[in-house]
């Protein structure tokens, strides 16, 4: 950019329409959109007409910094110009696209399959290239089903897939924690393809491996890659310590760290964010402090995404004090900003540790400070106070929920008279338009009501639902069956199920499992063995072994459980019989 605007403030030097577009191609290389705009704009005043390979590189330009709607702006522009575009500007622009930032990637991807059928329109032909832009931005819009449509329009065109190409699959495939199909394609590129992996193919398959936590495959794929030859890179080896992450296998983490180490690479804050998260989840929490240690040692500092993962991982395993200090940290030693994000994990890990005292301190601090209150925000307070059966405390809460966005109360339950002082503290906490939370809110109140074994009340909470415009679903239902459950009333829990039927209210794995119980307690095996045919149609199978078991271990999260591996429940495979369970019984 300086020589030509050397060029410019010399008269006896001529820019002409070459030198401008070498410095647009050296501003796309370097990802500089903005300057390669701003040269544009030159060669504008100057009378300078660009061409084909000025867009191009100008495209391409705006494409590598996620600018993808300034790309498609230009592309106007040389459509304007009467110049013909090539199979390089519509590869640019579909490049372009994948790059969308979130929220707009799916209208980036509905470009990007109107410039392939532009492409088809014009006779033009495409490469592995344009195909490999494409899938990226199938990928990028989670559109999977298309990847593979293109790959087999690839195959009827015979065009080959690159190695980059199967990258941006396998890659895609992980972000959906889809790790078999991963690994299935990246058999498929070396065995049908004939197509020699490299170093990005590799990392892709390890972190696919790594999404769905399974450390022993990531591990043999870093030492296949090593035995092939090829040097596994940073990228490499932090996929593989974030596969530990998961089941907290430290240990093995830590030897991967050093292995990495002896190969002279130099850790990155995502390898030490990892480890500190993975020995936080195995309760090693000197280990944890150590690693931070040495991430101020290598002069790596710490950044907002660091401790929200500490955060995230304290919270799952209830580590309050921890978390709390971490948070302090934040702030105190780092000067790094407390955000929506930071105090909903703390106040998250004040609920699992059952401090609903400190979570209600902690909604007054952000109150005090000005950070806003989410969605999050309002469902973790409502969750502490769930977990310790507080029911009287989060019915309170949501009342206050709907008073900020109703100028009524629910009609079950008039306003008082006078202001309460306990109203007045709580209402401090909220902000304006949380109606969204409503629905979470009631769940919540219905789970603490049948932790404190509160039956009585719940068919009126399902009528202020109704009310509300929040008919009650699977996981509200769930709380009654639980409460009722909980209290041994059999008889109870069934006739919870029937209104489920009664008001076509689907029922998951946890549903039915706990109405097998009721019919098995209360003596009814014919009900039983109708529940058990029911969940076979629905799609589910119990475990033999637990069944009749009235102690399964279905955990807090009852309510909100419908993966079927979280449960003892999983999906029936083809060809069993709901038949079978008569000889159990």
């Amino acid at each position: 950019v300086a020589l030509v605007n050397e060029v410019n403030r010399d008269e006896g030097l001529m820019a002409n329409v070459v030198l401008f577009s070498a410095a647009i191609s050296a501003c796309e290389k370097a990802g500089q959109w903005r300057s390669a705009l701003t040269l544009l704009k030159q060669m504008e005043d100057l009378d300078i007409k660009p061409n084909l390979i000025t867009f191009n590189a100008a495209i391409s330009a705006c494409g590598r910094g996620g600018e993808w709607e300034r790309a498609l702006k230009l592309y106007v522009n040389l459509k304007r110009a009467d110049i013909r575009p090539d199979a390089v500007t519509y590869c640019a622009l579909i490049a372009a696209t994948s790059k969308a930032k979130k929220g707009s990637r799916s209208r980036a991807y509905m470009f990007a399959q109107g410039l392939l059928r532009e492409m088809d329109d014009a006779g033009l032909e495409k490469n592995v290239e344009v195909y490999t832009a494409a899938i990226q931005a199938a990928a990028s819009a989670r559109k999977l089903d298309d990847i593979g449509l293109l790959f087999g329009e690839m195959k009827t065109r015979n065009v080959k897939p690159n190695a980059h190409t199967y990258a941006v699959a396998i890659a895609a495939q992980g972000l959906a924690k889809h790790p078999e199909i991963a690994v299935e394609l990246f058999r498929y590129m070396q065995e049908v393809d004939k197509v020699e992996p490299n170093v990005v193919t590799y990392n892709a398959v390890i972190a696919a491996a790594a999404k769905a936590g399974q450390h022993k495959r990531a591990v043999r794929y870093l030492r296949e890659m090593r035995k092939s030859g090829i040097a596994p890179n940073i990228v490499s080896y932090n996929s593989a310590i974030s596969a530990c992450k998961p089941s907290g296998r430290w240990r093995k983490a830590q030897r991967l760290f050093e292995e990495m180490t002896r190969n002279r690479l130099m850790p990155t804050l995502i390898t030490y964010n990892t480890l500190v998260g993975t020995t936080i989840r195995e309760g090693n929490l000197d280990r944890a402090k150590q690693w931070m240690e040495n991430l101020r040692r290598d002069g790596l500092r710490p950044t907002h995404e660091t401790y929200v993962n500490l955060l995230s991982v304290c919270k799952e395993k209830g580590l309050w004090r921890e978390a709390l200090d971490y948070f302090r940290q934040m702030e105190s030693e780092w000067g790094i900003p407390s955000t929506t994000e930071t105090y909903n994990a703390l106040i998250a890990a004040y609920a699992k540790g059952r401090r609903p005292h400190k979570a209600a301190a902690l909604l007054d601090e952000m109150r005090d400070r000005g950070i806003p209150l989410s969605t999050t925000t309002h469902h973790a307070y409502l969750r502490a106070h769930r977990y310790v059966g507080d029911w009287r405390a989060a019915r309170r809460y949501i009342l206050l929920l709907l008073h900020t966005t109703s100028p009524t109360y629910p009609p079950a339950l008039p306003s008082s008279t006078g202001e309460n002082p306990e109203r007045t503290v709580l209402r401090r906490r909220l902000r304006p338009g949380t109606a969204a939370v409503a629905r979470t809110a009631f769940h919540e109140l219905l789970g603490a009501m049948a932790e404190a074994g509160r039956v009585e009340g719940m068919p009126r909470v399902m009528r202020w639902m109704r009310l509300r415009g929040f008919p009650p679903g699977t996981i509200a239902y769930n709380w009654c069956v639980r409460a009722r459950e909980k209290r041994e009333e059999w008889d109870g829990v069934l006739g919870v199920i029937e209104e489920m039927k009664a008001r076509a209210v689907r029922m998951n794995a946890m549903t039915f499992r706990l109405g097998i119980i009721a019919a098995e307690k209360s003596g009814g095996w014919e009900k039983s063995l109708d529940l058990y045919r029911e969940m076979q149609a629905a799609g589910y199978r119990m475990q033999f072994p637990d069944f009749g078991d009235a102690s399964w271990g279905y955990g807090r999260e009852l309510g909100m459980v419908e993966d079927a591996e979280d449960s003892a429940l999983t999906r029936a495979a083809p060809g069993d019989d709901p038949a079978a369970l008569a000889d159990v019984f």
